[in-house]
């Protein structure tokens, strides 16, 4: 197959999946907004729980975690001796770099910023709340001067 061929291949591709992309993208509506399926609500209470979801699995990697280090030492220890046992330390080293880091994604990466945008969704509704209370406090005054 020529280079021109394979290249004509690869753009019918992915003109045919662009057009299944923007069929998903759109409703079909003629124009009109979304279906009339379920709105996404978001509270802080829910950002909230999901946080505390994200807690929940980051514990229980590190327990899962924790029973397989303690199971991959027993391992390490049956290797004294063979050539393997210093590519075993460095499969060791590099698991517990990837768990750390996965720990430190699902902390900062997930769990805090769910909680910093609950506290900022919250902080928000209270101003907008004090907005609208203001905006009635002048309508009263307005009304009692009439």
């Amino acid at each position: 197959m020529s280079f021109d061929e394979e290249w004509a291949q690869l753009v019918a591709k992915a003109t045919r999946e662009q057009e299944t992309r923007m069929r998903l993208n759109g409703d079909n509506g003629g124009g009109k907004g979304g279906g009339g399926g379920k709105k996404l609500q978001v509270t802080p209470s829910e950002l909230t729980k999901r946080a505390g979801r994200t807690d929940t699995v980051r514990g229980d990697l590190g327990k899962a975690d924790d029973a397989t280090m303690r199971e991959t030492k027993q391992v390490a220890a049956g290797l004294k001796g063979f050539k393997s046992a210093g590519a075993f330390a460095i499969f060791q080293e590099r698991w517990e770099e990837q768990m750390k880091y996965l720990q430190g994604l699902l902390n900062d990466g997930v769990a805090k910023p769910l909680r910093s945008a609950a506290n900022e969704l919250q902080r928000e509704d209270g101003d907008r709340a004090k907005v609208i209370d203001g905006l009635r406090i002048e309508e009263d005054e307005k009304a009692e001067k009439k």
